[in-house]
């Protein structure tokens, strides 16, 4: 039996042992003034920012907004493009938004395709993967995406037309895709999507409709990459264009459509029905 001088020597030293304290949570990165401090405090590799490649950290950092109460806005863009689920959680908890960007991300495989597609680029420029300059594409890319562009949404989605046209005109003949990288496709991809946006019925759609089936040679996009492209052909009544995808990609899964038939009766004034159930795969 424990003697009780004993036990008020075990007590004793138990609460003179030092108690452990749970680190503080960080507060959340709410103006930019805090964000210019983390980023010159956080030593290299240290941030969840530093999963980015360079080019999208730079993107992703300055399309933040900033309001009374903290973060306002940001864009998914490089978030759901270069970063995992869990990755895109880190990043936005930094920001205590990390529920606005729930399920956002790539998934394990599409993130390892990547990061060897950028390994291969990077081999072949004779620099380090993650410390590779911004090829010229990525710069135009740049130059797409952060224009500061007002107004109402025609004027700007006409600017945003406009500017793809004007950047990436050279980019995207036949010869010039073909010889062009992995990294830099997805890019020249992403900005068709954007011109795509703001002009379904643009020729964008025809872009990005070569860009994906040169990517789906080399094995870079899935099924569900044309679905996109897919929903801007039905948004523009183009149903044997969205037909041949949906049964050319069957892992979009996208249900049947209404397509419109040939309009024979209308010609002969009778009553009659232009549209007819296809099925979507």
């Amino acid at each position: 039996m424990t003697s009780i001088p004993l036990l008020r020597l075990v007590l004793a030293a138990a609460l003179a042992l030092p108690v452990p304290v749970a680190a503080a949570t960080p507060p959340p990165i709410a103006t930019p003034a805090a964000l210019a401090r983390y980023l010159h405090d956080m030593p290299p590799g240290r941030s969840p920012l530093d999963a980015f490649s360079p080019g999208a950290r730079k993107r992703f950092l300055a399309q933040l907004r900033f309001g009374r109460e903290g973060l306002g806005g940001f864009s998914t863009d490089d978030l759901a493009h270069e970063l995992t689920t869990s990755q895109v959680q880190a990043v936005m908890a930094l920001f205590g938004t990390q529920a606005y960007a729930e399920g956002l991300g790539l998934t394990q495989d599409a993130y390892a395709r990547r990061r060897r597609e950028r390994a291969a680029d990077a081999a072949r420029r004779g620099c380090a993967p993650g410390r590779c300059p911004e090829s010229p594409i990525e710069r135009r890319y740049d130059a797409l995406v952060l224009a500061d562009r007002h107004g109402p949404d025609a004027s700007r989605h006409a600017a945003i037309v406009a500017d793809y046209a004007r950047l990436f005109a050279n980019d995207l003949t036949p010869a010039a895709i073909r010889h062009t990288s992995a990294p830099d496709l997805r890019l020249l991809a992403r900005a068709a999507g954007q011109a795509l946006d703001a002009d379904p019925a643009g020729r964008a759609a025809d872009d990005l409709g070569r860009l994906l089936g040169v990517m789906q040679s080399r094995g870079m996009v899935d099924d569900a990459d044309f679905l996109s492209l897919y929903r801007a052909r039905v948004t523009t009544r183009r149903f044997a264009a969205a037909q041949a995808l949906a049964r050319a990609h069957p892992g979009m899964s996208v249900p049947a459509l209404l397509a419109w038939d040939e309009p024979r009766c209308l010609r002969t004034r009778r009553p009659c029905s232009a549209f007819r159930l296809t099925a979507g795969t």
